[in-house]
């Protein structure tokens, strides 16, 4: 699928925008989620929040190179490792947690780390999910980009205003546990994102202010990849967890790495 004339999947890789693990428990169980959060990450949790009339329950602090969020509602858990808020960190022209793969290395090991504490009762789903973006400074790059992981030529979407490719390619699970199937959720998509340029006067010291000359709007675009790889809902053998979970993490990496696979 991919044109061997053409080096730039090669040299430039997918950065990771958010990376997602749910877990569906089959019954509700009251938990201490501060507790999993303190264990995890060695520290409390920077924000909490409670809504008693919908059950949800929220621990949010900054974690390695982005933000990390945990969510517990009454039928999931869910972990959630993101791109920072960008007034945290200096402006760069697309703020992502980095290479796709450091990233996922990262949210791999605290989730083992989270299952080996025991997460309750017996769990129906897990999911694992990702979006992942490569910027790109004209659209037909993207496009080109796009459809090197395609069924079809990218080139053949030069003139579009945008572009949305999804698709679920339901596989059995390679792991023998009876009745396991894998819902392999891709979605492709070109997006424009527009940055501000500013130029300003006076010194190093910056005040967005009257002394701001002008603002630029520069657009960029950018070749999209959102993966949710679960399996269909039934009672999952509590011991095998974390075999469900790395084989959902290979498909998802597989996905990034080749493409649309059949």
């Amino acid at each position: 699928m991919t044109n061997t004339n053409d080096t730039r999947s090669s040299t430039v890789g997918w950065q990771a925008d958010a990376l997602r693990f749910t877990a569906f428990p089959l019954g509700n169980v009251e938990i201490d989620h501060g507790e999993w959060w303190r264990q995890l990450v060695g520290q409390q949790a920077e924000i909490v929040a409670a809504q008693r009339s919908t059950g949800i329950r929220q621990a949010e602090g900054p974690f390695r190179d982005g933000k990390l969020v945990l969510v517990v509602l009454p039928d999931r858990y869910e972990w959630r490792y993101h791109t920072p808020d960008i007034s945290e960190l200096p402006p760069k022209d697309v703020l992502t947690l980095g290479e796709f793969r450091g990233a996922l290395e990262t949210f791999v090991v605290l989730v083992n780390d989270w299952l080996e504490l025991g997460i309750g009762p017996s769990v129906s789903r897990l999911a694992f999910g990702a979006h992942l973006l490569k910027a790109w400074d004209d659209q037909r790059e993207a496009f080109r980009d796009l459809g090197e992981y395609l069924p079809f030529d990218g080139e053949h979407l030069e003139g579009s205003v945008g572009f949305l490719y999804q698709i679920n390619r339901r596989i059995k699970s390679d792991l023998g546990i009876a009745d396991l199937e894998i819902n392999r959720l891709a979605k492709w998509q070109a997006r424009e994102i527009v940055r501000a340029r500013v130029r300003m006067q006076g010194g190093p010291e910056v005040v967005i202010d009257e002394n701001v000359l002008r603002e630029l709007q520069v657009p960029m675009h950018t070749a999209n990849l959102e993966v949710d790889i679960n399996n269909v809902p039934m009672s999952l053998p509590d011991d095998r967890l974390h075999e469900i979970f790395e084989e959902l993490v290979t498909l998802g990496a597989e996905i990034a790495e080749k493409g649309d696979v059949g």
